[in-house]
């Protein structure tokens, strides 16, 4: 050790325990001042750090995460003039709040992450001015507080769970290219939006009070866009965002896609929960690399069969009953669980090609983790007799033992499901009551004429499409007798 050194007293463990790990120093040596003076990125997360004295020997320091450590005071960080990115997210000690004015003399700093810390004030952070990214999701700031954010170069902003009631905060950043306020349930004006002309991505999922969505219509920057759960009257308007390349429209009741058929850049489009049954204004995507569309009605993916950039389709929970076109896709991922899928040929196909296939809760017998209609008794009556039959989807994890299905069907489908005769001169089957909690349905059938047919249950999302649902018995009938 040199004359000139001098070992620094790091007096919490965790701290003590994460300089030693970043200077790859073995724990029992102590650390001098020109230790720390050479480190210029600390990993620090949740390593329990309560004292950061010590740190402030770090003097060439460039970026530390801090995150959620139950951190008692910032002002150890005060003489680290280097600092230029630097996380504090979740840093609240038990007394509440951590004191941000320690942070005003950090001059050098460009990314600056202080979500969820509880913050009421942001009084020190607008002195930071030459931020570029600031993250402040997860603090109760009031519009009075939002004013405070001038900052004529920062690029990337996130707010989420803001106090706030509109977005005119956002006019004293003009070089802004991404903005982050989901969850801001508060807002109902966006127009400040359109002071900033070279956004890129904005994030603005479960604004819900929002009413006037026009002022997305001039955005034609955007290459990013999440309007999730948003609740937009006149979807035409993101038809001319002709530069998005991902688009999240999950929950906005987008029934028909046609506005998204122009929208030729796009590589990622996600449109969950939408009673969405038709893709076909998908076809011309031929950027698309990734569709989410879980939970829709979707029973034909053959619109997609065309597009040779499309790697990853998540569609559970839909209506689906074929996979035919899908070879055709240069696929590495595909989630069809939950659907009505009965050709295990299909499922064959695309493995051995390489896709990374997830098909349970389908109707593939002898497949496990998959369904099936329960075994029915058959029936025998007289002419002009009428008896019942249940009718119940079941599930099993082992393809022997079944059971009540999980919750993750798209119970939607479940109307798509008719039951009938062979011979509808001998008998016929007459729907009495549909149970989707239960996934059961009840039947009358009624003796018409003295004979022999079967009854068979049809899946029948389209008039192009019947599918026959298996029993779990192997079989897709079941005998009546009418005599």
């Amino acid at each position: 050790m040199s004359d000139t050194t001098t070992v620094v007293d790091i007096p919490d463990a965790n701290l003590n325990i994460a300089l030693h790990g970043a200077l790859d120093i073995p724990l029992r040596t102590p650390l001098t001042d020109d230790d720390l003076s050479k480190l210029t990125v600390l990993n620090a997360a949740e390593r329990g750090i309560s004292d950061l004295t010590g740190i402030n020997y770090c003097v060439n320091l460039v970026k530390a995460d801090l995150s959620l450590n139950p951190i008692k005071t910032l002002e150890p960080l005060t003489p680290l003039a280097k600092l230029a990115w630097l996380s504090i997210q979740g840093c609240n000690a038990a007394s509440g709040a951590l004191d941000m004015t320690p942070l005003q003399s950090l001059a050098a700093l460009r990314y600056l992450n202080v979500a969820e810390d509880y913050l009421s004030t942001i009084d020190p952070i607008p002195q930071l001015v030459n931020l570029e990214s600031l993250i402040l999701d997860g603090n109760a700031l009031v519009p009075d507080e939002m004013k405070k954010l001038v900052f004529p170069n920062l690029i990337h902003l996130d707010v989420a769970d803001g106090q706030f009631t509109d977005l005119s905060f956002v006019s004293g950043m003009p070089k802004l290219r991404h903005l982050g306020v989901p969850y801001c349930y508060r807002v109902s004006d966006i127009s400040a939006l359109t002071t900033l002309p070279d956004l890129r991505e904005l994030n603005m999922g479960y604004m819900t009070l929002v009413s006037d969505f026009s002022p997305l219509a001039k955005m034609t920057s955007l290459r990013s866009l999440n309007v999730q759960n948003c609740r937009i009257a006149d979807k035409s308007l993101l038809g001319g965002l002709t530069n998005l390349e991902i688009l999240n429209i999950n929950e906005i009741r987008a029934f028909n896609l046609e506005f998204v058929s122009g929208l030729v850049n796009l590589r990622e489009l996600y449109l969950q929960q939408n009673h969405v049954r038709d893709l076909s204004p998908l076809a011309n995507l031929a950027k698309l690399a990734i569709l989410g569309v879980v939970k829709n009605e979707v029973s034909d993916l053959t619109p997609l069969a065309g597009l040779q950039t499309l790697i990853d389709i998540d569609a559970e929970a839909n209506a689906i009953t074929t996979l035919a076109g899908m070879e055709n896709c240069p696929l590495q991922s595909l989630n069809v669980s939950n659907n009505y899928l009965t050709d295990m040929a299909e499922i064959t196909q695309l493995t051995a090609k390489g896709v990374s296939l997830a098909y349970f809760g389908n109707f593939l017998l002898g497949v496990p983790s998959q369904h099936a209609l329960a075994g029915v008794k058959p029936v025998s009556m007289e002419v002009g007799g009428t008896t019942q039959r249940m009718i119940e989807v079941l599930s099993t994890s082992d393809g022997k033992t079944y059971g009540r299905p999980s919750d993750q069907q798209n119970p939607s489908a479940f109307g798509y499901t008719q039951t009938e005769c062979e011979d509808k001169s001998v008998a016929r089957a007459v729907l009495r009551k549909v149970d989707v909690s239960t996934w059961t349905m009840l039947y009358d059938i009624n003796g018409l004429s003295a004979g022999d047919t079967v009854i068979s249950v049809h899946y029948r999302p389209s008039e192009s499409i019947d599918v026959l649902l298996p029993f779990t018995d192997g079989t897709t009938s079941c005998a009546v007798h009418v005599g």
